[in-house]
Formats: C-alpha cells, structure tokens, sequence
C-alpha cells in the first residue's frame, strides 16, 4: 500500500475547519471518536509498525436534518497514488434480503415492530489487520495529531456490508436452540439495518421482539427506535426510555413528532407519510420545481402503496418538464392550482 498519512492528514485540517463552524457537531463528532476508544473499538495505534498493510483513513461526518446523532465515517474509498482502501478489500457474497420479500412477509401480521440498528460498530479485526485501519485525531488543533486504530469492523468499506449481516446471522445461530422463532425473524426479517416483522397477536409480537433485541445485544448489537401499531408491544420493549420509539395507530397517528418516516419501513405508513410530505411541500407560498420535484421523488414506496396519491405529483412533474423552467422558477399558475 502507497504511504497515506498526508492524505490523511489533509482530510483531518478538512475535517476541522468545518467542525469550528459548527460548536454542537464538533461537541457530537468528539464524543463519537471518544466513546471508540472508551468502549474499546479503537485503541492507541503503537510508533512503530512493520506491516506492510499500513494505511491511514481519512473520516469525516454524516449528518441528517431529521435525526439527531451524528453518524461518524472511516472513508476507505479515499485514494492516494490511485489506490484506497477498498481495492484490497472482497466484498465478499450478497446476504442483503430481498427487499419485496422483507415487505411482503411484513405485512402478512396484524401487530407490526420495527427498528433499526444503532451505528455500533461490531467484530474483532484480527491484530495484524489493524494497522490498515489506523486514523488520526486530535481534541486540540493546536497539537499534534494522535494516531489511532480500529479494533472493530468499521463502517463504509466495501466489505462491511457482508461482514456485518455474517456476524449478525451468526450470533444468531447461537441461540438457535433457546429462541427458534427469534433466530428465524433476525436472518428472515431484516433488511440491512432495519427490522420489520408482523405477528398475529400481541404476546406473541411482545415475546419475539424481546429475544430479539437480546439477541442483538448478546453480540453488542443495538437496535432502537421500535415502533408498533400496539403501545402494549412498546411498552414491554427494553429501550422504552428511548425518544425514537413511535407508536402507529390504525389512522397512521405519529406520536412522537420528531419521527421522519424515512426508513423502509415507510410502506407501512406511505399514503398517510406521503400525503403529509406533499401537502408541506404546498404550504409555502412560492413552488420552485426543485421544491416540487424533491417532495415527489422523497417518497419511498417499493411496494407501489401510495401510488393513487403520487401519480398526480408524477403527472405534474411531467408537465412542468416539458414547460422547460429553470430550477429555481416558479412552477406555472395551473400546475400550482
């Protein structure tokens, strides 16, 4: 591997000009790259290395504006000399479920749950990988960088993906024999980082939801931000305390006003979800066509649901196209009618 660490170096000043610009995301980026090395997924990387698997990665912030905790990135696509990271990386086989699949078996119960999995990160990289997984990072700009590496898997290299459902799906095959039906929902029932599963009772919904998030746990996996269309199902959920957790009733009712609705899970709520975005989107006095265009594509619908109430933003996307307005013009008297 070509030498790094100036480009590593480079990244970080980046990294640091921006985070001075924003007081509360240097607060959340610190505490993340803190709580690493607390819990042992990162640890003080040694002066010297021989390995000639030595690669220094670059990190930055991924925000959103409709979630609240800042999601910290190892970017392993970062080239120096024309190499990175990733071009010695398998991606190893394609475990991702089926997307339909997930969905149609989703809506097959009476009570839903989801949730999705916690940005922790999970596995033990062998000691003489870990060198290809060093970082640098600083409290203070005005000392000298400390290096640092990975003792876990990281997230954003082409090989996360498949290393993280293997592990997911093995730690389940350890339980196989205490909890047959939870072991079945997390290889069957999750798509990526998302778990959506319908039962046909409320005890069973509470029971299996439980084995599951303990599963989880068990290999220090955290999933959160549950929702049911039962309060009965939330309420036996060991992270209740959460904020994310939602409950959904029957008419599609949110009660935590913070919810997005942004998940995969969305087929589950897509005509009331798409309707409320649409209708956002028409409460402003002025409708450019990168504000109509962007409240119409937004909606997540794999399964067609909500099609009756998108195909008429569709229709009209196709007319204001053919009007050949710029971005940031007004959309035509009619089309706004």
């Amino acid at each position: 591997m070509p030498e790094s660490y100036d480009t590593a170096m480079r990244r970080l000043r980046s990294m640091e000009k921006k985070l001075s610009k924003n007081d509360n995301l240097k607060r959340e980026y610190c505490e993340q790259i803190n709580n690493l090395l607390k819990n042992g997924y990162a640890e003080p990387a040694p002066n010297q290395s021989t390995s000639e698997r030595l690669w220094y990665l670059p990190h930055f912030a991924v925000t959103h504006p409709q979630k609240k905790k800042v999601r910290l990135v190892f970017d392993a696509a970062a080239r120096t000399n024309g190499k990175c990271l990733n071009d010695a990386l398998l991606t190893g086989p394609d475990l991702i479920r089926s997307l339909l699949g997930v969905l149609v078996r989703f809506r097959q119960g009476r009570v839903a749950v989801s949730a999705h999995q916690g940005n922790v990160p999970a596995g033990q990289n062998q000691r003489e990988d870990r060198d290809s997984l060093r970082f640098l990072w600083r409290n203070n700009m005005n000392e000298n960088p400390q290096e640092y590496r990975m003792t876990s898997l990281i997230f954003g290299a082409a090989s996360s993906p498949c290393t993280a459902i293997y592990i997911k799906n093995r730690n389940a095959s350890e339980f196989e024999l205490e909890y047959p039906e939870a072991c079945k929902a997390i290889r069957l029932d999750h798509y990526v980082d998302d778990f959506l599963k319908s039962f046909n009772s409320i005890e069973e919904a509470r029971r299996v939801s439980k084995q599951v998030y303990e599963i989880h746990r068990k290999a220090a996996f955290e999933l959160r931000g549950w929702a049911s269309n039962e309060i009965e199902v939330l309420n036996e959920m060991p992270d209740t305390r959460n904020d994310d957790n939602v409950q959904l009733g029957g008419d599609t009712r949110i009660e935590n006003p913070s919810y997005s609705g942004t998940s995969i899970m969305t087929p589950w709520v897509s005509i009331s979800a798409c309707g409320t975005r649409l209708l956002k989107c028409w409460k402003h006095r002025f409708h450019p066509k990168r504000q109509v265009t962007s409240a119409v594509m937004s909606v997540f619908d794999p399964l067609g649901l909500a099609s009756p109430v998108l195909i008429t933003g569709k229709c009209m996307l196709q007319d204001i196209w053919r009007s050949g307005i710029d971005w940031d013009e007004t959309i035509e008297a009619d089309a706004r009618k």
